[in-house]
């Protein structure tokens, strides 16, 4: 019995013949349809030996297909692989030009600046980070004591908020901003707890 020559990975179908079947069996049925199907181009070639009109456009390119479909392919493939190719050299090239355009752009931002604005800004820009950390340290904390106090790991405490470890680590460090309104909802307590912290 012959069976489809589809993807048997992501197959649709429960009840497929291909599950019921080994894979030298596959095989086989599989070059029993090439087989088929090269008697039936065969036939199709010999009916066209005998035809006594003008071969029609669909049967000029099955005929075309049969006899070169492999060259056609072929050069199709490469076709396919010489586009892409083109692509990734362009946008390799684009994005190299737009870092390059960027990296000027800063660096020339850089070299108009006055170095005494420079370093204003600098230090403004520092003293902002530094601010930040500050007012949210209580609540960092109340990050940390209060996955202590449940003997979670950060791992185990990120899990429910779909979230890594590492991120849970980041907000206990204050590299980064936890999102409260979510961890509030997820765990109640720990809304008292950073009160008691400030």
């Amino acid at each position: 019995m012959s069976v489809c020559n589809h993807d048997c990975i992501r197959c649709p179908f429960e009840d497929c013949i291909n599950n019921d079947i080994t894979w030298d069996e596959l095989q086989a049925s599989r070059v029993r349809d090439r087989a088929i199907v090269a008697k039936a181009d065969a036939e199709f070639l010999a009916s066209l030996a005998n035809l006594n009109r003008p071969m029609t456009s669909a049967e000029r390119q099955r005929k075309h297909y049969i006899l070169h479909g492999e060259e056609v392919r072929e050069k199709a493939r490469l076709y396919h692989q010489k586009n892409i190719e083109k692509r990734r050299e362009y946008f390799r090239k684009y994005y190299a030009a737009h870092r390059e355009a960027n990296r000027a752009r800063r660096s020339q931002n850089r070299r108009d600046m006055d170095p005494v604005d420079k370093n204003a800004l600098l230090e403004h820009e520092r003293q902002i980070r530094k601010s930040r950390t500050e007012l949210n340290r209580p609540k960092q904390a109340a990050i940390r004591h209060y996955r202590q106090s449940l003997g979670l790991s950060q791992t185990e405490f990120g899990a429910p908020l779909g979230v890594m470890g590492y991120t849970v680590s980041k907000w206990e460090s204050g590299h980064s901003t936890a999102p409260w309104e979510r961890l509030y909802e997820v765990y109640p307590d720990l809304q008292m707890l950073s009160r008691k912290e400030r």
